[in-house]
């Protein structure tokens, strides 16, 4: 289907799962990545099912009354989204050109999504030298979705100090609308600083729970800020 707008899309699908549907893919493309990844113009819901023939058959028949206001696309947008999912060899040619290219994911509940997904595309696009951010939407639940951002850009100077400006700049918009710092990548050591941010006074309950569980600071040290001072 091809909807309008990304938020057209994204109440979509949210009635789709909110009436018990769960496809297999449920992923709709802001109009950059749309026009990127299959030279439409607007934003793009690519969904797919499998496993028994008629819960298949019923959930395509929901997502098809709740898309019915989006044009309908030829099926051959889905083997073009098989074909190229996973295909990163556009991206090597881009690094050998000196430009840093990175994802970052967050979910939120459905209300907040389409607000979300404005600020951080808004936050992204404002640090100097970024050429392009994106998002899609890759994961639906009853109470929410995950938002995956793409951003691109060819900074003058340290691309580092890019990579770590864009990263702060997102996160910084995430934690402001109250949205999780990570869906399915994890925290690490990346985004550590937003994490103590988000959790608040939890950040010390965790905290207290890694020195009770690993004294000595064996597992994971460093990670999610979790260090030697915490011994």
């Amino acid at each position: 289907r091809l909807f309008a707008t990304f938020d057209e899309g994204l109440e979509a699908c949210r009635r789709v799962v909110q009436r018990g549907a769960r496809p297999a893919v449920l992923r709709l493309y802001d109009e950059t990545e749309s026009r990127r990844t299959f030279g439409l113009e607007g934003c793009a819901l690519v969904v797919l099912d499998e496993g028994d023939e008629g819960l298949v058959e019923a959930t395509l028949e929901v997502v098809d009354e709740e898309c019915a206001g989006a044009e309908r696309l030829d099926e051959a947008v889905v083997a073009t989204w098989l074909e190229r999912r996973n295909d990163v060899s556009a991206l090597a040619p881009l690094w050998s050109a000196g430009v840093v290219v990175d994802t970052i994911e967050t979910v939120a509940p459905w209300g907040a999504l389409g607000s979300l997904a404005r600020d951080v595309r808004a936050a992204l696009e404002a640090v100097p030298g970024m050429a392009v951010a994106s998002v899609h939407e890759s994961h639906a639940y009853e109470d929410g979705a995950c938002l995956y951002f793409t951003f691109a850009g060819r900074p003058e100077g340290d691309p580092r100090a890019f990579h770590r400006a864009a990263w702060d700049a997102a996160l910084d918009a995430v934690v402001a609308a109250g949205a999780a710092v990570s869906h399915h990548h994890g925290v690490g050591r990346q985004r550590v600083e937003h994490l103590t941010r988000a959790m608040g006074p939890a950040y010390d309950l965790l905290r207290d729970l890694k020195a009770l569980f690993d004294p000595e600071g064996l597992l994971n040290p460093d990670v999610l800020g979790l260090g030697e001072d915490d011994r």
